[in-house]
């Protein structure tokens, strides 16, 4: 198991959005001293905004103090809250100065003897996911390449078991614009690799929520893993 590096994020977003699929968030919390809680999910569904030339990305309106993190360098966490109360997930991509990042928008969540609806209720949806992991504000500008509170591991760390291998899960210890592609089909398929090197099949969609984005609200830069029931919607 191994942290993903700052090169992993440094790259075109649209290699890392779908790279990401498969790899493992990871949150740690201090509790007591010399005790901690590790949070662990699975990352099944991901979306990617790039530049101030889309327009359902934040940057479109210009580099501002709410955006001055996507500026910055890659691997670094941009989290910003949405009506109010719910926190959202993003991961900083390509070189410092262009603004891009990565949407963490649904996580299977490593757990033992919990029904799956309720883990449904943890991850399947980006502000879930935040409040089961306690993922706030605090946490926007943290290098996940570096931090011991939050980070990707390609992975599933130690001691946690995934629901693929039929053992019992646990996780609690006390530039310039892209030019989408021409198809404009809602969903279309793709390949990856999960940590065990094995093909992911990789459903890409539109993004979620962005009707206002007009043309970019096309773009087909929502991606997803077939056929898992953690996604937030298909």
């Amino acid at each position: 198991m191994k942290k993903l590096d700052k090169k992993f994020f440094e790259r075109d977003t649209l290699f890392v959005v779908k790279d990401l699929l498969g790899k493992y968030l990871v949150r740690e919390l201090k509790v007591k001293r010399k005790k901690k809680k590790v949070f662990v999910g699975k990352i099944v569904e991901t979306e990617a905004y790039i530049g101030e030339d889309d327009l359902a990305c934040h940057a479109s309106k210009g580099r501002t103090n709410r955006t001055e993190m996507m500026y910055g360098e890659a691997g670094h966490a941009y989290v910003y809250m949405i009506y109010g109360m719910y926190h959202c997930l993003n991961i900083v991509t390509e070189k410092e100065g262009f603004p891009a990042a990565v949407l963490i928008r649904a996580i299977e969540p490593i757990l033992d003897d919990v029904p799956v609806q309720d883990l449904k209720k943890m991850g399947s949806g980006p502000g879930k996911l935040c409040r089961w992991m306690e993922i706030d504000r605090g946490l926007n500008g943290a290098d996940v390449t570096k931090s011991e509170e939050l980070y990707i591991t390609d992975k599933l760390p130690p001691n946690c078991h995934s629901r693929e291998s039929g053992n019992p899960e646990n996780t609690v210890n006390e530039v310039g614009p892209r030019i989408p592609p021409t198809q404009t089909a809602t969903e279309r398929t793709g390949k990856s690799e999960d940590d065990k090197g094995e093909n992911l099949d990789i459903v890409e969609a539109k993004r979620v929520g962005i009707d206002y984005a007009k043309y970019c609200a096309d773009h087909p830069w929502r991606f997803y893993i077939k056929d898992n029931s953690f996604i937030s919607k298909k």
